[in-house]
């Protein structure tokens, strides 16, 4: 499997360490409950707090998704990932879901 490569500087500049992050793999759920297109970059730059998206590594287009009720499994489900959103099988999710409740 193909190890994605992780940004070193992003994660630290967050206090987090990188190497604890999982790649490869689906660490829980949330919900998406609203998406914010940015019209500007004072826009972008005034909600980062929410985001912690780095302006510098975007294009023209800036989106914001917005989630709630955010739960990271105990133990990371193994699955490929896809650019942007996709369809995860119910199995493979079925008993860590039902885990979290």
């Amino acid at each position: 499997m193909l190890q994605k490569k992780i940004d070193k500087e992003r994660p630290k500049s967050l206090g987090i360490n990188y190497t604890k992050l999982s790649t490869g793999a689906i660490i829980g759920t949330a919900i998406l409950y609203n998406v914010i297109l940015y019209k500007s970059e004072a826009e972008f730059e005034r909600d980062k707090n929410k985001h912690y998206a780095d302006i510098n590594k975007f294009g023209s287009y800036k989106y914001g998704f917005m989630v709630k009720n955010a739960n990271r499994f105990g133990t990371p489900l193994p699955y490929p990932g896809k650019l942007k959103f996709f369809e995860v099988e119910y199995p493979v999710l079925g008993s860590a879901v039902q885990n979290q409740r």
